[in-house]
């Protein structure tokens, strides 16, 4: 064990009486685990190891051991109980997680922060967010992430947004811990249709993140670009979404392995059957949206055909993005940008005014008289229908190119304009 710590310009120095331990600027980082600059010594102060990063690391710790150890042949197991007993010291030196205050000045805080955007996907996923992907249960969220897998690793592009490629290959780790290792074989044979592409790795069986496995699991995915998670009630470890802190307590984990792989974190999950509103649709506490940076809803309103979906987005940080359209391929269980909600709408909408002026149109030449050479003027139109001039003069003039003909000239009382039958509307046009 080391004696008491003796402190140094900058930080701390622990000496066991064979090996001085010299932590240099340590601090707690946002989770509270005690981040330094570590430097493993002999009695004489000759360098034996040095390491930068999170003390409270098992790995950290072991890598820091196996190098001290092997500069003079100490054993590494010795150097590792060492520095853990280094841990436990700084850790009372410190303080508590989150019982001290650490102020700074706005100016300096904001000069030592990246405030960059550093986009996976453009304007969507940001590396180091967390991310939810949530919808009905078979609805298809968990064929439209295993597309941005594809898209990742192939194409420029997700849904029409920009694949931010910053190295020549994007890794992504899936995990499916509901599906059966058959089922996504399958999947993924129908929508590659060919030898799958490098960068994806997969886990298919139970998998759950908690504190316990997460330096483990953060030492295994050195180097991910995103990791896919599916869904959140196999993959975290809540016994009742309804509990806001047990929520809070499961997502944690997954936030910090986003932040320490500086890596994109989408976990599937699913929505509740009897809420309408956006983000109330989501099944839990709402600490299952708040716990995370933005999420992504899918669902299927009506005036969608049967392939299509809605996709809804809510993010703290994201600008209003439109909800878009997307449609399945049944052969190949890719989806596909169709467009916008708004643009749906507005054709639909085009498509209803047009035909409620078609059967305007219809009414106008159904109350004119069958014999194409007889006709009627203007207010004779109007009397015939109960409407005003206005009205019909409108609808006149929505009608299609033959639909009736006009004699007569404007404003003469000899001679009114007459209106006449010409081409049905859809139909052929009667003989006179």
């Amino acid at each position: 064990m080391p004696n008491k710590a003796t402190q140094i310009p900058g930080g701390y120095l622990f000496n066991d009486g064979a090996h001085q331990v010299e932590v240099l600027h340590p601090q707690r980082d946002r989770f509270g685990h005690l981040e330094a600059d570590v430097r493993v010594l002999d009695i004489t102060g000759a360098v034996l190891g040095q390491h930068q990063g999170i003390i409270t690391s098992t790995r950290f710790r072991w890598d820091l051991a196996t190098a001290a150890a092997s500069r003079n042949s100490q054993d590494v197991g010795a150097l590792d109980t060492l520095l853990l007993a280094v841990e436990l010291e700084l850790d009372a030196i410190l303080g508590v997680a989150g019982q001290h205050l650490d102020l700074n000045g706005l100016e300096k805080w904001l000069h030592a922060q990246d405030t960059s955007y550093r986009y996976l996907v453009h304007g969507l996923f940001e590396r180091g967010g967390l991310y939810l992907l949530t919808a009905l249960a078979k609805s298809g969220k968990t064929l439209l992430a295993m597309c941005l897998l594809i898209a990742l690793a192939t194409r420029d592009e997700w849904l029409g947004r920009a694949v931010i490629r910053d190295k020549p290959l994007l890794q992504s780790v899936a995990i499916f811990a509901e599906d059966s290792p058959r089922t996504v074989a399958r999947r993924f044979l129908r929508m590659l249709g060919q030898e799958p592409p490098e960068g994806i790795q997969l886990h298919v069986g139970r998998f759950q993140l908690g504190d316990t496995n997460l330096e483990e699991t953060v030492a295994a995915l050195q180097g991910v670009d995103l990791v896919y998670a599916d869904p959140l009630l196999e993959v975290s470890q809540i016994a009742d979404l309804n509990d806001a802190v047990q929520v809070r307590a499961a997502l944690q984990p997954w936030r910090e392995l986003a932040r320490r792989l500086d890596c994109v974190v989408l976990i599937a999950h699913h929505h509740r059957k009897d809420a309408l509103n956006q983000g109330a649709r989501v099944l839990g506490s709402g600490q299952v949206t708040a716990g995370v940076d933005a999420w992504i809803e899918m669902d299927s309103p009506k005036g969608l055909a049967p392939g299509e979906r809605r996709l809804s987005f809510t993010g703290r940080d994201w600008a209003p993005i439109p909800e878009q359209i997307i449609t399945l391929d049944p052969q190949t269980l890719t989806f596909s940008l169709v467009g916008t909600m708004k643009d749906r709408k507005s054709q639909a909408g085009e498509a209803e005014r047009k035909g409620k002026d078609t059967q305007l149109v219809l009414q106008v030449w159904e109350a004119l008289p069958p014999n194409a050479m007889e006709g009627f003027t203007y207010g004779e139109v109007a009397t015939a229908l109960g409407w005003n001039r206005s009205k019909v003069s409108r609808v006149l003039a929505s009608a299609g190119q033959g639909c009736f003909t006009l004699t007569g000239k404007a404003q003469s009382k000899v001679d009114p304009i007459r209106v006449h039958r010409g081409a049905l509307p859809g139909g052929p046009t009667l003989a006179p």
